[in-house]
């Protein structure tokens, strides 16, 4: 069944890798982020309020975000202070965002990018 069709319904069952048990009254909703760009965006929205208070969990969370699905442009300007490291552009001497998968220049007018 798709997103597009329906109305909220309970679709998974839910159970935890380690194999502990779940709490029964715990309410949960499911994201696919390979079909739905609607999740996407949700696990975006996920990120930036959840950055406060676990900025590693949020940059782990546009990093996979950055590699399967997004581009520097799609991704919010929190993603600055999220990622490994910066240093400066060897074609221009601004910041350069570095992640572990792509670097960009934080000039606008600079086309530096790196895919590594």
């Amino acid at each position: 069944m798709s997103y597009k069709n329906g109305g909220l319904r309970h679709k998974y069952i839910i159970q935890k890798v380690d194999g502990s048990r779940i709490d029964p009254n715990a309410d949960y909703f499911v994201l696919r982020l390979d079909t739905d760009p609607h999740a996407r965006k949700a696990f975006r929205a996920y990120a930036e309020s959840v950055q406060a208070d676990n900025q590693q969990f949020a940059g782990d969370i546009l990093h996979h975000l950055e590699q399967h699905y997004f581009t520097k442009a799609d991704l919010p300007d929190m993603v600055t202070t999220c990622w490994l490291a910066n240093y400066q552009c060897p074609k221009c001497g601004s910041m350069v965002v570095a992640s572990s998968r792509h670097d960009w220049c934080n000039n606008e007018e600079c086309d530096y990018a790196c895919r590594k």
